[in-house]
């Protein structure tokens, strides 16, 4: 960002121009030797990595010092599916991704594992996902991916007596069918480690950086950034950029072509890469992978280190603003500057012997508004500082219908693929609300994924597909506004179950007169509430509700804002913190409360005060406390949600 401050388009164009210009005749340089290493590859890495400028890559991550220049190596060797990985440090040490199994023992179970996976399947339940799936996986072999077809005997004659493979299934996404190879039935995944948790860059850092643009701007025409590790940049800004022109920005998103096809595995473990797909008759046909598959743990661990060196390049040697996200790589960039960035990135990519996705649908210029990571990110007002997000179009639609045809299926059930399907559509339709209103539908789509077999819904997922579905139709654009000074706004709550159930509130806004609520609750209303019979206590949902209606009283002033909730109950405390609670008439009101956040705008922080130090709890009990009397507050009336009405109100 300060290199391109400080160039100007002019500047930026011709320094972008000459980095590919020398690193072009550094390739030249390196081919005979390039060409030496790659005739003493093993025969199957040399054909998946025939184009890639291994020797080249390794140099310029050289140059830049490159904390993980050891991912070159991968190239040359190819991935192991099994052990542990060694620790790279570019991630945060977790022993819990050690492996779970020995290969000792993977190896022992590999007889059985071929008599399962070899199991014949009704060929009269042969279906058009079947079919589709069947039209890909010979693509694959026509474009050299895959090995085969292998019956059992030739390919133990191939790769020897032990081998283990993965069950293809497929998962549609909208129109698409994608081919999902199950690596952890049999134990595969679990054979691989790496004592490292992965750490991936997402929506958060798009909108980061956009932010970054508007926030560092200054009106003396200087740049001024500074970072989390405490690294801070100064630059005069070249005139070239005009009025605003900084500020103009612009994104596309330069996408890999069959990312994973792009890397090899290792000769070593080619009886682990292999793969069993239901052919038309109803047996199973066998296939061997010489790239890495979709579905292998090793694949997400080699990839990743891949796109996060790639990107390393693009921003230390020409000044590219990226958010690496698997084979996505998102491109922020002024306007003036976009077509020096669009040539850099994809003369980067074919530097590097990768391919690029070149269809009209994939290989989009710079834009104003452009889809990043399922999300629509708009940049219309971001002059003003108001970064736009919203869902890209139709996919609200398609999660819409797939939902439909959950809750329209003979006897109301979902099965692993349609629930798996359903958590990697909301996991991106939801990065427009940064998950929070659908997280708790997403973990628990995850768990039912975790299943065989169609199951009838539970009450809680039909309330959560249907709670999804309504929030992504009338949610309207995220709106990200410039960072306020405004001091938080105070919020005291409390709920009361003793004769009768009351709820309080207590607001403390700077610069106002603080206000009070307390009302008795209708017996009829709390009935929704209860979950078993002659239930008497609604205590949990009673320490939860007066949050919403403090939100629904307060609207106005809360709308913008951050505020901070102060609450006298632990459990109630955690449902809202995690939007999120097991007991049904719970879930249903912290979900209001975050729907309500969400389309006001609001920030809403939770935190614990001892009942003591609670000045709520004379309010829920339908007093008004000497306390709140010499502070001058005022009694309103409370707003509670529509079809309720309080019973009795604090005057």
């Amino acid at each position: 960002m300060a290199n391109i401050a400080k160039l100007g388009p002019k500047g930026l164009e011709l320094k972008r121009s000459r980095t590919l210009d020398y690193w072009t005749k550094k390739r030249e340089e390196l081919a005979p030797e390039e060409a030496s290493l790659k005739s003493k590859l093993n025969p199957e890495v040399r054909e998946i990595v025939g184009e890639k400028s291994i020797l080249l890559f390794k140099a310029m991550l050289d140059h830049i010092g490159y904390d993980d220049v050891e991912v070159a190596d991968l190239l040359v060797t190819g991935v192991k599916l099994i052990g542990e990985l060694e620790r790279t440090g570019i991630w945060p040490p977790d022993p819990t991704k050690a492996p779970k199994t020995s290969a000792r023992l993977l190896w022992a179970g590999a007889k059985e594992a071929q008599r399962k996976v070899l199991a014949r399947e009704d060929s009269q339940h042969w279906s058009k996902d079947d079919q589709e799936l069947w039209d890909e996986t010979q693509l694959e072999v026509e474009a050299g991916n895959l090995k085969g077809p292998f019956s059992p005997e030739q390919l133990s004659s191939e790769v020897g007596k032990l081998w283990i493979a993965a069950r293809r299934f497929a998962v549609r996404q909208g129109e698409k069918l994608r081919p999902i190879d199950d690596f952890s039935e049999f134990g595969t995944n679990s054979a691989f480690g790496a004592n490292e948790r992965v750490r991936m860059k997402n929506l958060d850092q798009v909108v980061a950086w956009s932010r970054a643009w508007e926030e560092a701007v200054s009106g003396d025409k200087k740049i001024r950034i500074d970072d989390t590790a405490n690294c801070y940049w100064e630059e005069t800004i070249h005139e070239d950029w005009g009025k605003g022109g900084l500020k103009k920005l612009r994104g596309r998103v330069a996408d890999l072509k069959q990312a994973y096809k792009q890397l090899p595995s290792s000769p070593a473990h080619k009886a682990l890469g292999v793969i069993a797909v239901k052919a038309p008759g109803g047996e199973k046909v066998l296939y061997r992978a010489r790239s890495l598959m979709f579905g292998t743990s090793a694949a997400v661990y080699a990839f990743l280190r891949f796109s996060r060196a790639i990107a390393a390049l693009g921003t230390s040697l020409f000044s590219l603003v990226l958010v690496e996200f698997f084979d996505d790589f998102t491109q922020i960039e002024p306007e003036a500057s976009t077509e020096s960035s669009q040539k850099a990135m994809e003369g980067l990519i074919a530097l590097l012997g990768w391919k690029l996705s070149t269809s009209e649908e994939k290989r989009k210029p710079f834009k104003e508004s452009f889809v990043s990571l399922g999300v629509l990110v708009d940049f219309s007002e971001m002059e003003s500082g108001i970064l736009n997000l919203r869902n890209k179009p139709g996919r609200v639609e398609s999660i819409e219908a797939a939902v439909e045809d959950v809750l329209n299926s003979e006897g109301g059930k979902m099965d692993f693929k349609q629930a798996l399907s359903l958590r990697g559509k909301l996991a991106f339709a939801e990065g427009q609300t940064f998950c929070r209103l659908t997280a708790f539908v997403a973990r628990a789509l995850s768990e039912w994924a975790s299943l065989p077999g169609p199951r009838g819904l539970t009450e809680e997922m039909e309330f959560g597909l249907r709670f999804a579905v309504s929030h992504l139709k009338s949610a309207g654009p995220r709106r990200i506004k410039p960072k306020s000074d405004e001091p938080p706004v105070l919020v005291f709550t409390d709920g009361a179950c003793e004769d009768s159930t009351s709820i309080g509130g207590v607001l403390l806004a700077p610069g106002m007169q603080p206000e009070v609520f307390g009302c008795v609750l209708r017996e009829a209303d709390l009935e929704t509430w209860k979950t078993k019979r002659d239930q008497k206590q609604v205590i949990g949902q009673a320490e939860i509700f007066p949050v919403l209606v403090a939100k629904l009283t307060w609207s106005k002033i809360l709308e913008g804002r951050r505020v901070i909730f102060f609450i006298d109950n632990e459990s109630a405390k955690i449902a809202l913190i995690r939007a999120y609670s097991p007991v049904l008439a719970s879930l249903k009101l912290v979900m209001d409360c975050s729907a309500w956040d969400y389309h006001n705008n609001c920030s809403s922080w939770y935190t614990r005060v001892p009942t003591c130090c609670n000045i709520a709890d004379d309010p829920s009990r339908m007093v008004l406390s000497e306390q709140l009397k010499r502070l001058g507050a005022r009694v309103v009336s409370p707003v509670l949600p529509s079809g309720m009405s309080p019973a009795d109100e604090l005057k």
